[in-house]
This record gives structure tokens, C-alpha cells and sequence, in this order.
């Protein structure tokens, strides 16, 4: 996961659902410890919904509170297009 030894990667699969909410929690809060960036590609995710929405809003303001700055790497238009729909764009810190 950690692509240096100062920031932490993490690439997410093309179905962010329920299902793996669970794993997706477990890698933000490793990589949330690892160091002062961490960055997201959610190039592939095809499908994502609220339950791993939220918990990406729950981490990117705990990384703010920490002092951890999130990137986007990018972010495929069905992301974008759910967290548009959302309202969670920006609270995710999303590239414009």
C-alpha cells in the first residue's frame, strides 16, 4: 500500500459497496498511520455507494483533524457523478 516511505496509497476497485465498506475502512484508517499524504486512486471504481461514501468522508475529515493531507489521484466519472449526486464532492475534498 504505501507508496514512499512518507505517503500511503490506496487504489480502489471498481465496486466500492457494503460489502467491502469493511476493508475499505480497515485500509483508510492503516494508511490514515502511515504518514502526512495519502493518496486515492479511484480511477476504476465503476460503482460506489453511500455506505462507502460516508466512509470516505469520515476519513478525509479525520485526516484533517490529524494533520494528513488527502490527494485524489483521479477519480472516474461514476465516482465523481455519485458524490456530485451526493452532495459530498467537496466534503471528500474532490479535484474540481
Amino acid at each position: 500500500m504505501p507508496s514512499n516511505e512518507m505517503n500511503a496509497m490506496i487504489v480502489c476497485e471498481k465496486n466500492l459497496d457494503i460489502t467491502v465498506v469493511g476493508e475499505i475502512v480497515a485500509r483508510l484508517r492503516e494508511a490514515l498511520a502511515a504518514g502526512p499524504v495519502v493518496e486515492i486512486d479511484a480511477a476504476a471504481v465503476e460503482r460506489v455507494d453511500t455506505a462507502c461514501l460516508q466512509a470516505l468522508c469520515v476519513f478525509s475529515r479525520e485526516a484533517k483533524i490529524n494533520g494528513v493531507s488527502l490527494n485524489w489521484r483521479s477519480v472516474s466519472p461514476s465516482f465523481r457523478a455519485a458524490a456530485d449526486l451526493l452532495g459530498l464532492a467537496s466534503h471528500l475534498g474532490l479535484p474540481a
